[in-house]
């Protein structure tokens, strides 16, 4: 399924990537494997590259860099990344769209509703399953619309470095707004290390729980604070710059309404106070039943995850486990979380 997928193209493998991390609705030997998915393909050459900067600004793109790198620093299926300088001087990251990219994926998402509009299935558990793939494929729609309109990011990275102003030790690269458009993004080039790399922090000279410890905080305020939160959060997008944690990567943002946070919130009150029932009732708030719910077997299926994770040191806890848990024990119950 993994390498049909692959083969299929961009889409496919953006829905399969999508589909890793919902265990609430697929099996975890399914979620597993397309974790396995990578969006990594043949760059560009550097002529192609130039000719989209040419035709994005209307005008020979040396007129508004110094220098671009024509090596990419990463090719994937919506864009590429090339280092370029300025002519202030100025070190930056140059993200650009592949042409035709926002055509060819639109066609396969029409493509997949259709088939989906002329499916017949004839047990409830198939029903189950197409709902799910629906919902699947519409948040594959209104996640691949902002993430091929450089726009989006551009407003994404100038609203997240606004809020985080004030967070001592946190930070974001810098946009440059005047050299980026829909197919372009023109950013703040980021060195430094993946906050997982614990030996390379440790060699410069980084206690690793520090950083550690400040992301957590930060995440949680992004989350409760703003509900505005960075939607990516793997090694890759945290970079350790000197003693800052830097975000970088703002394809990918999530929004929460008043009423969400307050869910949220409930949910770590519940754990820090070890109360099964306020527990959930927030999983209750953030999921969607497609069965009955047995609510006092998932009252105690959670009170057991409390008393397995509520009284351990975080250090000592593995979240995607934990997360992993809590995931298993609602799609038990007919319930699937929200995206």
């Amino acid at each position: 399924a993994v390498s049909l997928l692959e083969e299929l193209g961009p889409t496919y493998v953006k829905i399969g990537q999508m589909a890793s991390t919902r265990s609430d609705i697929l099996p975890k030997e399914y979620c597993e494997a397309f974790e396995q998915l990578h969006a990594d393909v043949t760059p560009m050459s550097f002529e192609q590259v130039a000719k989209c900067l040419d035709a994005a600004y209307g005008k020979p793109w040396t007129e508004a860099f110094l220098a671009i790198d024509p090596t990419p620093l990463g090719s994937a299926s919506i864009a590429q990344v090339h280092k370029g300088v300025l002519f202030d001087g100025s070190v930056v990251a140059v993200k650009v769209r592949r042409p035709g990219i926002v055509e060819q994926m639109s066609e396969d998402i029409t493509l997949m509703k259709r088939m989906l509009a002329t499916a017949e299935f004839f047990s409830s558990e198939h029903q189950v399953v197409l709902l799910n793939f629906e919902n699947l494929v519409d948040e594959l729609e209104r996640t691949t619309a902002n993430e091929v309109n450089f726009d989006i990011e551009l407003n994404n990275l100038i609203r997240f470095r606004a809020e985080i102003e004030d967070c001592a030790g946190i930070s974001s690269p810098i946009p440059y707004p005047r050299l980026s458009n829909e197919s372009v993004l023109v950013m703040e080039y980021v060195e430094g290390i993946p906050i997982d790399d614990v030996a390379a922090l440790k060699q410069e000279g980084n206690n690793p729980k520090v950083p550690a410890m400040r992301l957590v905080q930060n995440y949680i305020s992004q989350v409760l604070d703003h509900g505005f939160f960075h939607a990516d959060p793997h090694p890759g997008n945290i970079i350790v710059r000197g003693k800052d944690i830097v975000w970088i990567d703002l394809g990918m943002v999530g929004t929460l309404t008043g009423s969400e946070r307050q869910l949220v919130g409930r949910m770590f009150r519940s754990v820090a106070t070890n109360d099964p029932f306020m527990l959930m009732e927030a999983v209750l708030g953030i999921s969607r039943q497609h069965g009955e719910v047995d609510e006092g077997r998932l009252m105690a299926k959670l009170s057991q995850l409390l008393g397995k994770y509520g009284s351990a040191d975080l250090s000592e806890i593995n979240m995607g486990e934990a997360f992993g848990e809590m995931v298993e024990v609602m799609r038990r119950q007919n319930l699937i979380m929200l995206p």
